[in-house]
């Protein structure tokens, strides 16, 4: 077959050396009538023995190393497969050989994982603009921000099963039942301004206050239980030392919020 007569022989003349021994290395992928061409090409250039080695050469390494970045590809999926799966199932609590503790932990982790995507996704602007303004009054916007960072925080050791997990999510109880306990005080006592539009948009509602101081106490009940507290291995000390240094501290900054001048 001569150059004329093959369809590939003008538009190999416009290709690389390099191409043209890539389709002699692989003629399985190739059509006879291309392969013949990049063969009469390479003759009509001329290329010398050692120049055709070096090509090849290049050519392996070239595909040893995609071979490595496939494989590497290959081994990233399967492991995040696997970890999604592993997740999946530490986090199941639909099993019956399950103990007490370890099926009410997982209910925990699912239920405030969804509270906490929930709170984030409606709460976005309002954790924006506390960033935004935390230079400028750090005290406040750190209480503001704390619940957002702590939930996710211990909520990932909590799925870990690690003790430090546990103690992070009772901090973040303790401070969500001081303020919570403040706010349904302040649902019951509320009294209205006689301003229509400020009444309507501030006036607290008994039932979420309540829904929510439910949701608190329940939890924090659960996670406070003898076969939960064994569970991550704490003893009775540590848990009323972690509750009553929180509930001070959550006293402490009330009263500091109350007493901080305007602007400061």
């Amino acid at each position: 077959m001569t150059s004329t007569t093959n369809p590939f022989s003008e538009y190999y003349k416009t290709i690389a050396d390099s191409e043209l021994v890539f389709i002699l290395e692989n003629i399985d992928d190739y059509q006879e009538t291309a392969v013949e061409a990049a063969r009469l090409e390479l003759e009509r250039r001329q290329v010398s023995a050692e120049a055709l080695e070096n090509l090849k050469a290049r050519l392996d390494e070239q595909k040893e190393a995609a071979e490595i970045i496939k494989k590497k590809k290959e081994h990233v999926r399967l492991a995040l497969k696997t970890g999604s799966l592993t997740l999946v199932e530490s986090l199941n609590p639909i099993h019956a050989e399950l103990p007490a503790a370890e099926k009410i932990l997982r209910y925990i982790i699912i239920l405030w994982g969804i509270f906490m995507l929930i709170s984030i996704i409606s709460d976005y602007r309002w954790i924006f603009q506390s960033l935004k303004e935390f230079p400028f009054h750090p005290f406040v916007n750190s209480l503001i921000l704390f619940p957002y960072i702590i939930l996710p925080v211990s909520l990932y050791f909590l799925s870990k099963r690690e003790p430090l997990g546990w103690t992070l999510f009772l901090i973040f109880l303790t401070v969500s039942l001081f303020s919570d306990l403040i706010a349904f005080e302040n649902a019951i006592t509320w009294k209205p301004s006689g301003i229509k539009w400020m009444d309507e948009a501030f006036r607290p509602s008994l039932f979420k206050t309540f829904r929510q101081l439910l949701m608190v106490g329940g939890t924090f009940y659960a996670i406070c239980r003898r076969d939960m507290k064994e569970l991550f291995s704490i003893d009775d000390k540590k848990m009323w030392m972690t509750i009553g240094i929180t509930a001070v501290l959550c006293f402490l900054s009330f009263i500091g919020v109350l007493y901080q001048e305007p602007g400061s």
